[in-house]
């Protein structure tokens, strides 16, 4: 992803938009529930750059609710405490600058 700006082309493709949905969960859940934590999305620049460029499409902030997703993954599937749903990280999706 460094040497263009998304998966298969120039512009976004369908690919993209399913890799997203993946990539804007994975701080605020896998890095915890699954405990897929050795490192967090953030410390991967390219691919962090690349979520936040997703990320500041028209539309596509509204359908991000990062809380509803915490409630789904800890509370809902109760795959770590149920009935806690932890309230951080705090992430900061949209586009610097």
């Amino acid at each position: 992803m460094a040497s263009r700006p998304f998966v298969l082309r120039e512009r976004e493709t369908e690919s993209d938009w399913h890799l997203f949905s993946t990539l804007v969960r994975f701080d605020a859940v896998y890095y915890t529930a699954l405990r897929a934590n050795l490192r967090r999305l953030v410390d991967y620049p390219n691919l962090w750059a690349y979520t936040r460029r997703l990320y500041a499409y028209p539309g596509v902030a509204e359908t991000v609710r990062l809380d509803h997703v915490k409630e789904h993954y800890f509370d809902d599937l109760g795959l770590v405490n149920p009935g806690i749903v932890p309230i951080g990280p705090e992430l900061d999706v949209a586009p610097a600058g």
